[in-house]
């Protein structure tokens, strides 16, 4: 499970199968009500990106429950403009989301064939909408 802090950018390269990546399991971010996530494509391969969430706190690290599924706000979504309701849709191709993180530690799941994309990610103060 790879993990990395506020504000960061991953480079995805390769193939990848049901790699998670946790935007933090915020425990100590109580500030923190949505993350922003851009994820552009690039050369990736049959890229797929499922958000999924499991609620915050260290017994449930600890416990290493399993992250879940979950709706986020597309804002613009596999490369169309997104009509900003609540979806749980794979991100195939370029997608601006914003995933409601309130209580929750927040994660990725990626599988792609090969390539290379770019995934953004950012803690944002308050609701989604």
């Amino acid at each position: 499970m790879a993990t990395f802090t506020v504000g960061k950018k991953i480079l995805i390269s390769g193939a990848h199968t049901n790699d998670t990546y946790v935007l933090g399991d915020a425990v100590a971010d109580t500030f923190v009500g949505t993350w922003g996530l851009m994820f552009l494509k690039g050369t990736l391969v049959s890229p797929s990106l499922v958000v999924q969430a499991r609620l915050r706190g260290a017994e449930v690290a600890a416990d290493a429950v399993d992250y879940l599924p979950i709706n986020y706000l597309n804002v613009y979504l596999n490369g169309s403009t997104g009509d900003n309701t609540y979806v749980s849709t794979a991100l195939t191709d370029d997608s601006l989301i914003l995933i409601p993180a309130s209580g929750f530690s927040i994660s990725i799941d990626l599988t792609a064939t090969s390539g290379d994309g770019t995934l953004y990610a950012f803690p944002v103060v308050g609701a989604a909408a």
